[in-house]
């Protein structure tokens, strides 16, 4: 028998809870069917299925008679929570006998409520601390107003925010293999991620507010908008936010308040280099975005400002400065060690300027070896370690392949580490001179590990990360690009041969370096790789027998060959380095006639001298369309993209693949020479 708590009085009834809740659910959601030992409703919550509603019953209730308590469970993933408050029930309508107070957590379903043993609560004692009589009791959640869907680029599930009245935030991570929600932190997402690629792509401007009700709001005014997770202040818009509007258009709305104007520097910081634009602005009217628009502007007539200005004027007077010859009162020279006396403004990574502007950014120092974060107070500050070496962002890395039609993209960082050299007991090697003895190394962190988090594992020395939690690295980041100062100019690595413009003149690009009007070009970051590799053309020489030896050598293995076939494949191979021909030859023979070897002789060795004629490896250094597993049609394409104004020979092109591919691969930017058994003629 239980109490049945909804009306107040102690006569016991059995089964009260199951009852209450079967009665909610068929009021919110229809009558149930009874299947498997449960009770099957369809789910009420409103973005169940993704807004697409309960068509089959996924929602069971069952009565547990041993607990004296009611199960409810949603099959497809729904919270539990979400599912009483649409119903109008809280947690402990799910209990014949009302909860006891508790005086600790011992476990919950769902990482909000306890549903623990249920004790009576204990009698107060005689004389409580006096810390008993004042402690206010933990508020509970009030009722579920709002969920916030954080997909993934593809639309995936990953995380989401549940919004609670009065106003509390909760987030949950999607487990793809329960297929349930838990409470609990997700990656660093941007909201509605979908709408704001689709929106870089077609140039769209790109609101970035503080928190999801403003970025519905802008979505209504008809603008497409984000936000971070957890709204606004320092910390909060972290570097792989940042790279999700990587050549984004990007509106920055900062609240008027010291959290929404430390939100909008810092997001301006982490997107120096990466959006194409940056505008920061704030309501006319009101704290926000929503404020502005319902005191009826529109979102053009937000007002542009200097988040840094405004923020000064929200700060307190600074303190005098203190006497020049009182202890503390000012930074240690340039020439100090590290650690020496209070950390200088900023700490290598901070704001430039008007000192009584507040360092709105983490200070990061390189101290005795190692990157340290610095906190404390100014005159007791305090170092904690974040990396076990020095390190600092050489370069932030853009892919250039040539092509004008496509945005380039981020290509990863370069950094620098340094550490000192350790005895076999752990002191600190010197060299004769009694100087520290460093080994340094550079790294180059891809971009798609460093939008994943798997970047560390890249490093070249072991146990460099203090903390490898999903925080620590983000820190690690953190720490890199703000212990100095960032380049200015991000670094550019050439992913595909062909002409490019630079520094206003043109420039051949191939696998180990560059040729212009002037000769050799040195170019530092060049990633040509692969088959495409072979392309490292000789430095360019006006010496006439080196020359003569060039061509003669060129030219020899094809001497006694047909005028008719030669001469074609000698030709497009000079011209395709002056811009595609926007076509194709096709070499049809016998096996073992020699077609590769041809081909390979008249139109690559102009272009990769070092290219064997035959032999077992010279088999990889030509495409094949119809072995090699990993070079489908539209692989092929892909890598022929990469090789631009070169010509590429592709082995055994069959008759089933010359029709369908003729016009994509004459209109790639390589020149294409193929090679055809007889039985596949005929184009």
């Amino acid at each position: 028998m239980s109490v049945a708590v909804d009306s107040g009085n102690t006569e016991r009834h059995p089964r009260v809870s199951y009852n209450r809740v079967v009665d909610a659910l068929t009021t919110t959601a229809g009558p149930g069917r009874s299947t498997g030992g449960w009770l099957k409703f369809h789910c009420p919550v409103p973005n169940h299925g993704g807004g697409g509603g309960d068509r089959n019953p996924s929602l069971g209730v069952r009565y547990d008679p041993i607990k004296s308590r009611t199960r409810v469970e949603c099959f497809s993933g729904c919270d539990d929570t979400a599912v009483l408050a649409t119903a109008g029930l809280t947690i402990g309508d799910l209990f014949d006998d009302p909860p006891a107070p508790k005086r600790r957590r011992t476990g919950s379903s769902n990482g909000l409520v306890d549903l623990g043993d249920h004790r009576q609560p204990t009698a107060p004692t005689a004389n409580p601390p006096p810390e008993a009589t004042t402690k206010k009791p933990k508020a509970g959640l009030g009722r579920l107003v709002e969920t916030y869907e954080y997909p993934n680029a593809a639309g995936g599930r990953v995380g989401r925010v549940l919004r609670y009245e009065p106003k509390d935030f909760r987030p949950q991570r999607w487990n793809p293999d329960t297929r349930r929600w838990s409470f609990g932190g997700f990656g660093p997402l941007l909201y509605r991620l979908p709408e704001v690629v689709a929106a870089i792509s077609a140039g769209e401007p790109i609101y970035l507010v503080e928190g999801e009700k403003d970025t519905n709001t802008a979505f209504r005014c008809g603008v497409v908008a984000t936000t971070n997770a957890s709204g606004g202040g320092n910390g909060k818009f972290l570097p792989e936010h940042a790279e999700q509007l990587r050549g984004a258009h990007v509106v920055l709305v900062a609240d008027r308040d010291k959290a929404g104007y430390q939100h909008v520097i810092e997001a301006q910081e982490r997107l120096q280099g990466i959006a194409a634009s940056i505008r920061i602005v704030q309501a006319v009217e009101g704290k926000d975005l929503t404020d502005h628009t319902s005191a009826g502007h529109d979102i053009e007539e937000l007002i542009p400002i200097d988040p840094i200005a405004k923020l000064a004027e929200l700060a307190p007077d600074p303190p005098p400065e203190n006497d020049e010859n009182e202890p503390g009162s000012a930074p240690p020279g340039p020439r100090d060690p590290p650690g020496s006396g209070p950390p200088p403004p900023g700490g290598g990574g901070g704001f430039r300027g008007d000192q009584s502007v507040p360092n709105l950014l983490p200070r990061y120092l390189h101290r005795l070896g190692e990157t340290v974060k610095v906190g404390g107070k100014p005159d007791e500050p305090s170092f904690t370690t974040v990396w076990r070496c020095e390190v600092s962002v050489l370069d932030q890395m853009i892919d250039d392949d040539g092509d004008p039609t496509t945005a380039n993209t981020g290509g990863g960082w370069r950094l620098h580490l340094r550490r000192p050299v350790r005895e076999l007991d752990g002191s600190v090697e010197l060299d004769d001179s009694g100087e520290v003895v460093w080994e340094e190394s550079e790294v180059e962190l891809a971009a798609d590990k460093v939008r994943d988090g798997t970047w560390h594992e890249d490093l070249p020395w072991p146990g460099l990360i203090h903390d490898l939690s999903t925080r620590g690295r983000t820190n690690a980041l953190q720490a890199a690009m703000l212990v100095k100062q960032m380049p200015t100019v991000r670094g550019r690595r050439y992913t595909a041969t062909g002409w490019r413009e630079i520094d206003g003149k043109s420039v051949f690009v191939h696998a180990s370096g560059g040729i212009g009007c002037n000769g050799d070009v040195e170019l530092p970051h060049i990633s040509i790789t692969g088959k495409l590799g072979v392309f490292q053309m000789p430095k360019p020489t006006q010496d006439v027998e080196a020359l003569q030896s060039a061509v003669r050598d060129g030219l020899a293995p094809l001497i006694h060959l047909p005028a008719a076939i030669v001469a074609p494949l000698i030709g497009f191979a000079f011209r395709s380095v002056f811009g595609n021909p926007r076509t194709s030859l096709h070499l049809v023979g016998e096996p073992g006639s020699g077609k590769t070897s041809i081909t390979r002789c008249a139109g690559m060795h102009w272009f990769a001298s070092d290219m064997r004629e035959n032999g077992r490896s010279a088999r990889k250094e030509v495409f094949s369309a119809l072995e090699d597993t990993g070079e489908s049609i539209k692989g092929l394409l892909n890598k022929m993209h990469q090789a631009s104004d070169v010509p590429i020979t592709v082995d055994d092109f069959c008759k089933r693949r010359v029709r369908p591919t003729h016009r994509p691969v004459a209109g790639s930017r390589a020149s294409t020479t193929t090679t055809t058994p007889p039985q596949y003629a005929g184009h």
